[in-house]
């Protein structure tokens, strides 16, 4: 008998909850028409003009809450190094091109690439000097070559 009350008091209130349940996805599923409000364009609408901006100077002559000293000026007035950047100038190479390699495959410590510098062919290996002009590395595609100081790849041509 106790059973049965339990049951007409738990069937309805399922009822409800998945009756909610389904309601709230409905209302998801189907929402109701949005209304469109007509937005007149008033091009009456002019911004404030900006008045000038007061600046303000801070008055640091307050103590130091740790030291309970004064702060001292020397600290707040910095001075203000200004450095010019020279620009760098612009190293030029001599005209430089990369002739070919002329080595065995297997060794790169012996090859010798012909690299041709203001006209002149020049047979280089690693490391070694022409005008100025070392060969730093190379392969069969590219050699990087060193000029006063700055590196530069050149390709086969």
């Amino acid at each position: 008998m106790k059973n049965k009350k339990n049951i007409y008091f738990l069937i309805p209130a399922a009822l409800i909850v998945w009756g909610l349940i389904g309601y709230r996805i409905y209302k998801a599923v189907n929402p109701p028409p949005i209304e469109v409000l007509a937005i007149n364009a008033d091009d009456s609408f002019k911004p404030k003009k900006v008045e000038s901006v007061k600046s303000y100077d801070i008055n640091a002559d307050y103590r130091d809450p740790f030291l309970g000293t004064l702060a001292s000026n020397n600290k707040l007035k910095r001075k203000v190094t200004t450095t010019s950047v020279k620009p760098k100038e612009q190293i030029v190479f001599p005209n430089i091109v990369y002739k070919g390699i002329v080595s065995p495959k297997t060794n790169k410590k012996t090859a010798v690439y012909l690299i041709q510098v203001n006209g002149q062919q020049k047979l280089l290996k690693l490391r070694n000097t022409s005008q100025e002009v070392t060969l730093i590395s190379g392969n069969s595609k590219e050699v990087v070559l060193e000029y006063q100081k700055e590196r530069k790849t050149f390709s086969i041509q």
